[in-house]
């Protein structure tokens, strides 16, 4: 597996995407204080919205929070 992405999009969100000839990894990271969610999806083709994903579970915590 190699990095191929990596990515801190604003304050607590982190993705980054690992690759290898026949499959892919996405991974995102949403941290506020007193929580965090992390996800990964794999598959043969790469383009999981990751970014997006990680954004707005952030949002969703910092209003649980």
């Amino acid at each position: 597996m190699r990095l191929r992405y990596f990515a801190t999009l604003s304050d607590g969100v982190l993705v980054w995407t690992m690759s290898n000839p026949r499959w892919t990894c996405d991974y995102g990271l949403a941290v506020v204080p007193h929580a965090v969610l992390v996800l990964s999806a794999c598959g043969f083709k790469p383009g999981f919205p990751m970014a997006e994903w990680a954004s707005k579970r952030r949002a969703q915590l910092d209003s649980q929070v």
